[in-house]
């Protein structure tokens, strides 16, 4: 089966981003589905990859009241 999981933060990129999503990807993908992990991370660039049979789709996150609360800081990754 095909799955979408979408995430607003992006673990491990944001820390104490969305980790359940993403242990829930990687749970489905163990199970031998095909799982699309769609999330953000800090920066300006976009990133695809696959690791642990999951599908991983990083977009750029510009800026974020939340990570602007935190102190976090942006940074091209």
């Amino acid at each position: 089966m095909k799955i979408a999981v979408a995430s607003a933060l992006g673990w491990p990129y944001v820390r104490r981003g969305s980790r359940f999503t993403y242990e829930l990807s990687s749970y489905l993908a163990g199970k031998g589905h095909e799982v699309h992990y769609i999330t953000s991370k800090p920066g300006i660039r976009k990133r695809v990859k696959e690791k642990d049979g999951i599908f991983i789709e990083y977009h750029r996150l510009m800026s974020s009241p939340l990570l602007s609360a935190v102190g976090a800081q942006n940074l091209d990754t």
